[in-house]
């Protein structure tokens, strides 16, 4: 008889010093659990010992018991815990409940960590909580509330250099988008996430955001497009022996085969998918090739078929993967009717049904919620600018006594602001001239040179191979390309940049971005950050 952890939190540590012993064998969180139930250790300990278990999978196995012990260490944690750690405490709450099912539960507590990191302008614990978030507003199906959080992520991420989180929420707000059907916007983040991951020669990140992108063109029918990016993705695979992955995307190869009527190409990768899946143990890819094998077989071989479907439905309902489930009961009822099995076809066409049914219910209780969520906050809003609105006619009426005196402070405002910014504009110009007379300077002294030593006038050209050496950088494609162009014209706006290299306007910002960091260039005006980005090339390609 299996001991279950989930049943309440004070047996554990009677399961740990009893039952595991009895059996000769020790649960991987027996010594966290005991160490943060021992009363007579300091309680900066036992705080510890309770953030360390929630940062496993305890939280994901056993989400009922984290949430028991955090409630009796309630008190404990506010006063011997820090502000990270606290936050990182409520982010742990939101992750049980959101493993639990409990969604606008997991969002509360999600949302405290958040203002707790802003409140101690902790920006990685931000981002941390704002990602996390994105999880909940995904099983919410709330994917407008998913992009806004995922967006301030990203900025946050670029903002403190940090690459790792950058592109994680990339590659989630690509999800975002390919959720909402939004394919385009959708591959414009997989592309940027694919390009960067490129440049840091991250062979993993590089095959999960072909995938995405393979799979984009899937949803929008364009088989082709998806097979091409399918393929690519297992060719890396393949180089790098990234084998933990691959059931999955040879099962993704050949389901975009079998679209195309590709019928011998797709049992070969599926078959191929299902044999590797298996050897991983990879079960919702086990389940998903049988699904698709059933599919293939069921006109050619519908025993095979039948095979392939039971197994699968089989599987999914073991690992309760309901859209399998759902999958695979359609196709095996429709297999058993055409046999005249129809006792056994009704009994699978209902679990079909109730399933499908279940999942829409669940669909309708997420809706119902976001409903009331936002009706609460249309309401509160009302609130806000009723309040708002009586406080400024306040203001108003107080403001007219004094409006003889604030007239003339207005006025000299108005003028010092005018005058900050002509002189803004000014230097601004001044210094964009300078920059670009730089580089004509430089350009003459290059074709001075040219003539002193051959008699023919030569243009001088960026030198990537110098420039990429002084810097001790690899400048990618899409790089290059920019900086090419910068070159040729360097006051070019980005959308013109966009244009001529097929890339999206924000791609083009993200790599100018890169490029200032690594250049190391600045400028008091960000209008004239490209020209100093071009000058900085110039000279580097002069150097030795």
């Amino acid at each position: 008889m299996r001991f279950s952890l989930n049943k309440i939190a004070v047996l554990l540590p009677l399961y740990f010093s009893i039952v595991c012993p009895f059996f000769g064998q020790s649960s991987p969180y027996d010594s966290l659990i005991v160490a943060h139930q021992a009363t007579d250790a300091a309680e900066a300990l036992r705080v510890d010992a309770l953030f360390r278990l929630g940062a496993g999978n305890f939280r994901r196995e056993y989400p009922d018991s984290l949430l028991a012990l955090h409630e009796r260490a309630e008190e404990m944690l506010v006063r011997d815990s820090s502000p990270t750690q606290r936050a990182e405490f409520a982010r742990h709450r939101g992750f049980a409940h959101n493993y639990k099912g409990e969604y606008h539960l997991s969002l509360k507590h999600l949302q405290d960590s958040e203002r707790i990191a802003r409140t101690n302008k902790d920006t990685a614990q931000l981002i941390k909580a704002l990602h996390t978030q994105s999880s909940s507003y995904f099983e919410l199906s709330d994917f407008d509330a998913a992009i806004e959080v995922l967006t301030e992520g990203l900025i946050l991420s670029e903002g403190i250099g940090n690459t790792r989180y950058a592109v994680t929420m990339k590659s989630s707000l690509g999800l975002a988008y390919l959720k909402a059907k939004n394919y385009g916007r959708a591959r414009e983040y997989f592309l940027d996430g694919l390009d960067q991951a490129r440049e840091e020669n991250d062979r993993e990140s590089v095959i999960r955001s072909l995938t995405n992108i393979g799979v984009s063109y899937d949803e929008e029918g364009n088989y082709l497009k998806s097979n091409e990016h399918h393929l690519e993705a297992l060719r890396i695979l393949e180089e790098i022996g990234a084998w933990h992955i691959a059931g999955t995307v040879l099962n993704n190869v050949g389901d975009t085969y079998l679209k195309m009527g590709e019928k011998a190409l797709a049992e070969r990768f599926l078959k191929r998918g299902l044999t590797v899946a298996r050897s991983r143990d990879e079960l919702p890819a086990i389940a998903r090739g049988g699904v698709q094998l059933a599919n293939l077989y069921r006109e050619s071989k519908p025993d095979s078929a039948r095979y392939y479907a039971r197994s699968a439905l089989n599987l999914a309902q073991e690992i309760g993967n309901r859209l399998i489930v759902v999958d695979a009961a359609r196709i095996l009822s429709q297999l058993l009717e055409d046999t005249g099995r129809y006792r056994e076809a009704l009994q699978t066409h209902k679990l079909w049904k109730n399933t499908l049914d279940s999942i829409n219910d669940e669909e309708n209780e997420r809706a119902l919620y976001l409903s009331e969520a936002r009706y609460q906050y249309a309401k509160e809003k009302s609130a806000d600018e009723l309040a708002f609105e009586q406080e400024l006619s306040r203001q108003q009426l107080s403001a007219q006594r004094k409006i003889s005196l604030l007239v003339g402070g207005l006025v000299a405002i108005v003028v010092a602001f005018l005058y900050i910014l002509q002189t803004r504009k000014t230097k601004r110009e001044q210094e964009k001239a300078k920059l670009l007379n730089d580089i004509e300077v430089l350009r003459e002294r290059v074709a001075a040179q040219s003539i002193t030593a051959t008699g023919a006038r030569k243009q001088l050209t960026l030198d990537k191979e110098k420039i990429e050496r002084h810097l001790s950088i690899k400048l990618g494609a899409s790089s290059w390309n920019i900086l090419s162009l910068l070159y040729e014209n360097p006051t070019i706006s980005n959308r013109e940049i966009a244009e001529k290299i097929h890339l999206s306007v924000e791609g083009v910002s993200s790599s100018l971005r890169r490029m200032y960091k690594s250049f190391g260039v600045r400028s008091e005006n960000n209008s004239n950050l490209k020209i100093a980005l071009v000058t900085k090339a110039v000279k580097l390609s002069l150097k030795e």
